[in-house]
């Protein structure tokens, strides 16, 4: 999840409104209007509700949304354990590859 891409996220709460809808502080200050879950994207309590599939982390070091709207850097990984799969939203990555 990436806090910092938003084109998609009126089309996806309109085209399948009863799915939740996770986000960043950012993406919620974007788009107020949208039914976000509680759970912000990067946070320890999103990370447990999904916990028995998939494992997630933020890279340390680095802002996750930035004051800079030029820097895009950071995004919340996940790696779904029963796949190998990492998840780092403009990538997808099989362990296997």
């Amino acid at each position: 999840m990436h806090p910092f891409h938003t084109m998609h996220c009126e089309w996806v709460a309109q085209t399948f409104p009863e799915a939740k809808l996770y986000g960043s502080e950012r993406h919620i200050g974007k788009f107020p209007h949208l039914r976000w879950e509680k759970e912000f994207a990067n946070q320890e309590a999103m990370f447990n509700k999904f916990s028995d599939d998939l494992q997630f982390s933020v890279p340390c070091g680095v802002d996750y949304i930035s004051p800079n709207e030029a820097v895009h850097f950071s995004s919340t990984l996940a790696f779904h354990t029963e796949s190998g799969t990492v998840h780092s939203n403009d990538t997808v990555r099989n362990a296997e590859q």
